[in-house]
């Protein structure tokens, strides 16, 4: 990908009963480079995701209320590792009825002005 810029896409959603810190969607290993990031992310409860960069927590709580679909960004963030994974995580569980999904962008900036 080097030299080529790219946007990636990822979203997903997960139901019932999932534990904290797991996966709602995610770009896995994205490549090396300058990153704009954005996205949206919905839980049955307020506040319920958060974004993860590699090991970065970007963002603890995305802003949403209860099941709203809640936007960030953009941000920009340098991937310095060719195995970083950027993910939507549940900051809060989801019980017997609760469900969350995310959608995310990530578009490539470097190289840009060549």
């Amino acid at each position: 990908m080097a030299g080529e810029n790219a946007t990636l896409q990822a979203a997903a959603a997960v139901g019932n009963s999932v534990a904290v810190n797991s996966i709602v969607c995610q770009i896995v290993d994205p490549g090396v480079g300058r990153y704009q990031i954005s996205g949206s992310a919905r839980h049955t409860l307020e506040d319920g995701c958060k974004l993860i960069i590699g090991a970065a927590n970007v963002l603890p709580r995305i802003p949403q209320g209860p099941n709203n679909v809640g936007e960030f960004g953009p941000i920009i963030f340098d991937i310095i590792a060719s195995s970083t994974d950027i993910q939507i995580q549940l900051a809060t569980a989801t019980g017997a009825t609760e469900t969350a999904s995310g959608y995310l962008v990530a578009r490539r900036l470097d190289n840009e002005s060549e």
